[in-house]
């Protein structure tokens, strides 16, 4: 798939796209390891949306129903496990006692 986007000219647009999603993960990083509420909050989010997206995947794709089980799986532990590791308390404490001045 990555092929054919490149060879119809559309690389320009996934080079932004992935200099634009780093950046946005960089950023995202540095304000998680500060404990900064904000990044507490778009880990969550961006956690839920990824996990969403793995069943919608899983549901409308036309592929090997083994890959897409263990693709989807995957994608599906790993979310719920930072969700609920957010969700503890010390980990919220240390989002909660450090955002505010």
């Amino acid at each position: 798939m990555l092929l054919q986007i490149l060879d119809r000219g559309l690389s320009h647009v996934l080079i932004i796209w992935l200099t634009v999603a780093g950046s946005a993960g960089m950023i995202i990083g540095v304000g998680v390891l500060k404990g900064k509420k904000w990044a507490w909050k778009v880990t969550i989010i961006q956690t839920l949306v990824s996990i969403t997206t793995g069943l919608i995947y899983f549901s409308y794709t036309n592929t090997d129903p083994t890959t897409k089980l263990i693709e989807t799986s995957s994608e599906l532990i790993i979310g719920i496990i930072i969700i609920c590791y957010f969700l503890q308390s010390h980990v919220r404490a240390y989002f909660n006692k450090l955002s505010t001045p």
